[in-house]
């Protein structure tokens, strides 16, 4: 706009290319009508996770998810949570790691699962002051 603006400019093409993969589609702007938008909400996200968790995994309980959006469909989440009973380390990496399997799985809309374990569920965690 500023080029045609100058007095001594009687016209101007202006084109822009870009790699193939630096292309970024939102798929949201070039959906035709709400059927193609199958966006879940956070709140979705989180009873689906939940309920998922509950039923395969019955020595884990889940204290807080996180849903992130990224890409415009695509969906992160961050699941806190604690192992009941006694575990190893070994056992609770094992545990982790069939969790993140079972959320990624289970819908094609979650890309990406980051499990955090809570080592204090249960304790008695008292902060110490300097007396």
């Amino acid at each position: 706009r500023r080029v045609l603006q100058e007095p001594s400019v009687m016209d101007a093409v202006v084109r822009a290319t870009s790699k193939a993969e630096e292309v970024v589609v939102c798929p949201l702007l070039e959906a035709k009508g709400e059927a193609e938008i199958n966006v879940p909400t956070v709140t979705e996200v989180e009873q689906h996770i939940r309920m998922v968790l509950a039923e395969k995994h019955q020595g884990v309980q889940v204290d807080r998810v996180a849903v992130h959006y990224q890409n415009a469909t695509s969906v992160h989440v961050d699941v806190n949570m604690n192992c009941r009973g006694e575990n190893s380390l070994l056992n609770v990496q094992r545990t982790a790691d069939a969790v993140r399997d079972t959320i990624r799985a289970s819908r094609d809309y979650i890309d990406q699962a980051n499990i955090f374990l809570d080592l204090n569920a249960g304790k008695n965690t008292v902060v110490p002051t300097n007396t």
